[in-house]
């Protein structure tokens, strides 16, 4: 995956505070499009990789209590052009996207789902539930 430390556990990857990053993955889906990653390094307060090595990638990232925090998208360029947020509301929106970065998105600027988010969003965490058990053990 890339940034803030992602690379199939690659250790000792600055991010932007100077803070070692490392990601896990748990699991990637057949076609290799969807990985679900672990922040292994802030447990606690789980980040987001701005980064990916692979473009055009999506990660699934899980948060400290084994629920999925976000999903993020990367360009082909390898760089976060979106998230979609299903840990938090906003004017109760709970699941809503935030276009860019995680660096430069402001709280108050989020927008919902379109129809094909939503699916994205479905498939997700349909394959999530059928390998937590197994993964997460």
């Amino acid at each position: 995956m890339g940034g803030r430390g992602y690379h199939n556990n690659v250790k000792g990857y600055l991010d932007a505070l100077g803070k070692i990053k490392e990601f896990e993955t748990i699991y990637q889906t057949e076609d290799e499009k969807i990985d679900f990653v672990k922040d292994v390094v802030a447990i606690k307060n789980p980040t987001t990789p701005i980064f990916s090595n692979s473009p055009n990638k999506i990660y699934v990232l899980i948060g400290k209590d084994d629920k999925i925090k976000n999903i993020s998208f990367y360009s082909e360029k390898h760089l976060m052009i979106k998230s979609i947020h299903l840990d938090h509301s906003h004017r109760k929106e709970k699941w809503h996207a935030h276009d860019g970065t995680l660096y430069d998105h402001k709280k108050d600027e989020y927008r919902v789902l379109d129809g094909e988010e939503i699916k994205l969003v479905q498939k997700v965490l349909q394959i999530y539930e059928s390998i937590k058990e197994i993964k997460l053990c």
